[in-house]
């Protein structure tokens, strides 16, 4: 069974690796998303706005503008979700999107739309600060993709160090009288720990996708609960 596993992994990671492509999307799995039921929130139509692009106000985030996903900082390699992978569509309408597929799935209100404020009954406006993750390169990794199969076989579950950052600042809920009913002024988490890796730097996209998923679950109860708070 050990070996089984191993085998379907290694598989895995060649297949990623082969169907890789430059265009990277923001796009993590939606299954086992929980559902609730509140009669406060059933009814509503929520809309998010795609949010506005605020990351090259932060000095940080400059590496991801300037070069590609492998980089050397301080004499050491590492990966980052370079900008240049991203190019089917602008980072922040893929963010925006995203949080309405998950938004939809959790099933908490009516309906959310995108960009479509004058059929909501509250619509949701954002700056993005950070959309930012970086860890060390395998070395182990790389070693291994020389000899194919048995290479991806021997480093299927490598992981190195990394931190994933993300930030909306300037959170706006606003009632469909145009009003704002709460604003959150910064929602940031950062995620440090091992991560997957891989020889290519491809890692670090997914790496970063499924910690999205984790602040997007967290960003979601503090709407949730914001709105709910609104109609006392």
């Amino acid at each position: 069974m050990k070996t089984r596993t191993l085998l379907f992994s290694a598989l895995t990671v060649l297949t990623i690796l082969s169907s890789c492509t430059m265009n990277q999307k923001i796009l993590y799995s939606t299954k086992n998303i929980p559902t609730i039921q509140d009669e406060k929130l059933s009814t509503l139509v929520i809309d998010i706005e795609e949010f506005t692009d605020h990351r090259k106000d932060n000095p940080e985030n400059e590496i991801l503008f300037t070069n590609s996903k492998q980089i050397s900082v301080d004499g050491k390699n590492k990966c980052i979700n370079s900008e240049k992978n991203y190019k089917n569509e602008p980072v922040t309408r893929q963010l925006t999107q995203m949080l309405v597929n998950h938004m939809n799935l959790r099933n908490s209100f009516n309906k959310v739309v995108m960009n479509n404020k004058d059929t909501a009954n509250y619509y949701i406006k954002a700056d993005l600060r950070n959309f930012y993750g970086k860890q060390t390169f395998s070395s182990k990794a790389a070693v291994g993709a020389q000899f194919g199969l048995i290479g991806a076989l021997a480093t299927a579950g490598v992981k190195t160090p990394g931190k994933i950052i993300f930030e909306m600042n300037d959170v706006k809920i606003y009632n469909k009288d145009n009003q704002v009913i709460k604003t959150i002024e910064s929602f940031k988490r950062e995620y440090e720990g091992d991560f997957p890796a891989d020889a290519y730097c491809w890692c670090i996209f997914q790496n970063v996708n499924a910690k999205l998923k984790d602040y997007y679950s967290e960003l979601i109860t503090t709407i949730e609960t914001e709105i709910k708070n609104s109609q006392n």
